[in-house]
């Protein structure tokens, strides 16, 4: 059984058709991965699987239970983990402040940030744990305004990690990054993915075919193939 599976899904925003009878299914242990060009629907879709839209028509089932009209709130708590095309960080806390904050521990108990966190030592070597996955267990001390950008983005992951979620969707994580930062973000991804469960949109078709079991191409709101990435690159229709 699928963990994530996503059948008819319909969503329109006015007279505008975002997508249309959609219907894909990720495996567990699994890194799948959706391209499209700007506008396909990829961003829509990944929002309507982790809660932050509801679909018009269709169902979202999440290890077998139905999550279609969930929170984000909720589906974040089932498990289910994203980062965001524009990051979402404090930029002002440290590197490793941003893993505390998101740990389930420190939200479940309502921490002050600055009260208690700081002194609790089990709290810093769960979030040290986290950087040192992600790389950047050297720089847990760095605000994260004054990180680079590809660390940026490795941090940002970093706090979806923090959730413990048993899925980590990741949003266009490509974008802004030079080749070296690129190379360094399949590395981390090609190591988180023997530990959670990955689904990554991306316009790079050459990132995905990196990293991904298997790829869905998107357009025009549709689901036009899903194979493994060398089967899509032999695929004329895909490739045009």
């Amino acid at each position: 059984m699928a963990l994530l599976e996503a059948k008819g899904i319909h969503k329109r925003f006015g007279q505008q058709v975002v997508l249309e009878k959609v219907n894909i299914t990720f495996e567990e242990n699994q890194l799948s991965g959706i391209v499209g060009p700007n506008g396909a629907g990829k961003t829509t879709l990944f929002n309507i699987l982790t809660g932050q839209h509801w679909p018009d028509r269709g169902k979202v089932f999440f290890n077998g239970k139905n999550i279609t009209r969930f929170s984000r709130q909720r589906v974040a708590r089932m498990g289910i983990a994203r980062s965001f095309q524009i990051m979402n960080l404090f930029d002002d806390f440290t590197a490793i402040e941003n893993i505390m904050v998101a740990l389930p521990n420190v939200r479940q108990r309502q921490f002050n940030m600055f009260m208690n966190v700081p002194t609790d030592s089990a709290i810093q070597d769960e979030a040290y744990e986290v950087l040192r996955r992600i790389g950047l267990d050297k720089v847990a001390r760095t605000e994260a305004k004054n990180l680079p950008y590809g660390k940026r983005r490795a941090l940002e992951i970093g706090v979806a990690l923090a959730s413990k979620p048993r899925m980590l969707f990741l949003d266009e994580p490509t974008q802004g990054m030079g080749s070296d930062q690129m190379s360094n973000l399949i590395d981390l991804v090609l190591k988180l993915k023997e530990i959670v469960t990955i689904v990554v949109i991306e316009h790079d078709m050459d990132f995905l075919v990196e990293i991904a079991d298997v790829i869905s191409v998107i357009l025009w709101g549709q689901i036009i193939a899903t194979d493994a990435p060398d089967k899509l690159l032999a695929n004329r229709g895909v490739l045009q």
